[in-house]
């Protein structure tokens, strides 16, 4: 994982990416093949992510504007785990923070990776000095149990990996749904290839849209998993409270989990 990469200051002098390098070809992306049979796992799925980053298709419902920094994202998988049993589902990333797209800006697909991988370790960890927020915190509680392992970052990463439907911000409120048709356009673009590389074991959407979504006939054909879900993260009011919910709901998911592992 990098160091934390900070924003360029207003005094800084930054030499930009080429725009050229920054978005890519969307027809070039549709027609490759996303990687070779040479390459890791490891390799493949930062070119899958560098083109994440440096898309610059404006599908409807979401912003994107990666030559200023405002990219696809809401990715995350540790390098040096051995094998991935669940796959963390959401919608599509909360809006982006200016400064957080400011460490973008400057930077080509590779590099967006990184940074963005090492944006969110930050923010599972508590040490982010930008964004802070119960979401991440709440993802490692709550997957912990699941997972019957230690509520801690390394233990839940090592057998977790996170990632969206739609990798790009809403456009407006970020609690709008989405167009059918951007979600189409960006699981097939993205969704499918991640998980022919990470071969979950089990899919848990984290809110009702994601969930909804991933069970559909057309979609579930298509990936073939079970699906559990998790409520939103970022929602404390549910019924009966959080400790309810941890002590009555998640034993449940955890049987489901167990269920996808013995299959």
């Amino acid at each position: 994982m990098t160091n934390s990469i900070q924003p360029p200051s207003a005094s800084t002098s930054v030499n930009r990416t080429p725009k050229s390098e920054v978005i890519f070809e969307w027809a070039a992306l549709r027609g490759s093949t996303l990687g070779s049979k040479n390459m890791s796992r490891s390799e493949e799925l930062i070119d899958l992510y560098a083109n994440v980053t440096t898309c610059g298709r404006q599908c409807n419902g979401v912003q994107n504007d990666p030559i200023n920094g405002i990219i696809g994202r809401s990715f995350y998988c540790l390098d040096e785990s051995a094998g991935i049993d669940i796959l963390l589902v959401s919608k599509n990333p909360g809006i982006s923070d200016p400064r957080e797209s400011a460490l973008y800006a400057p930077l080509g697909g590779r590099d967006r990776v990184r940074a963005h991988e090492d944006f969110v370790r930050t923010r599972f960890l508590g040490t982010n000095q930008i964004i802070t927020s119960r979401y991440h915190a709440n993802i490692i509680s709550w997957v912990s149990v699941i997972l019957d392992v230690p509520a801690e970052h390394d233990a839940v990463f090592a057998r977790v990996a996170m990632t969206a439907l739609v990798k790009c911000h809403s456009a407006k409120l970020k609690t709008d749904s989405l167009p059918d048709t951007t979600k189409d356009t960006c699981v097939g673009t993205f969704l499918y290839r991640e998980i022919e590389l990470l071969k979950p074991k089990f899919l848990l959407a984290l809110g009702g849209e994601a969930f909804d979504y991933l069970i559909r006939p057309n979609v579930r054909a298509r990936h073939h998993l079970p699906v559990g879900k998790l409520y939103h993260p970022s929602w404390s009011n549910m019924r009966g409270g959080v400790a309810r919910y941890i002590a009555e709901e998640l034993p449940k998911l955890r049987e489901q989990f167990q269920r996808a592992l013995a299959t």
